[in-house]
């Protein structure tokens, strides 16, 4: 009798340890798509924040740039904008790289895809960065002027 129960009891054991198997199968690859998912989403993450920190800095540095007579800031947007396109090391969106300028703003606008692992699918970046130009030296003046006439204001 002690052997017909062993028996049984190796069966069960047997089939228990099958199942644990294909349910642990079913669970791995689970956790893999969930793992490769949260990759791409931090791939894609970085490249937007890295792009629109290259978008910000071009336009803050061609605004500055607008108010020189030597300036010439269009030439500024498009060294920047050529520099941070050709110098990252991730997908090249420079084909959606535009910049729009007039005498009172400044305007990057990125757009493209950053490829994902998975079924061969990507995520859209849009980027739309836009500064004025700054003029410190009216700015200066009218603040200097102004100090000047509350001080004669207040002498009166």
């Amino acid at each position: 009798m002690k052997n017909k129960c062993q028996k049984d009891k190796n069966k069960k054991s047997k089939v228990a340890k099958g199942s644990i198997t294909v349910e642990a199968s079913f669970i791995v690859g689970l956790a893999l798509i969930i793992i490769f998912t949260v990759l791409a989403l931090c791939f894609y993450m970085h490249n937007k924040a890295w792009y629109t920190a290259a978008s910000g800095e071009t336009a803050i540095t061609a605004s500055t740039y607008a108010t020189r007579k030597d300036g010439d800031f269009q030439k500024i947007i498009e060294d920047k904008t050529s520099k941070f396109a050709n110098g990252a090391k991730f997908p090249d969106i420079s084909k959606g790289l535009t910049s729009k300028s007039n005498e009172k703003q400044i305007q990057i606008t990125v757009e493209g895809k950053v490829p994902v692992v998975i079924n061969n699918q990507s995520f859209q970046i849009e980027i739309d960065i836009s500064s004025k130009v700054i003029k410190p030296v009216k700015f200066i003046r009218t603040m200097q002027s102004l100090q000047m006439i509350k001080e004669q204001a207040n002498a009166s």
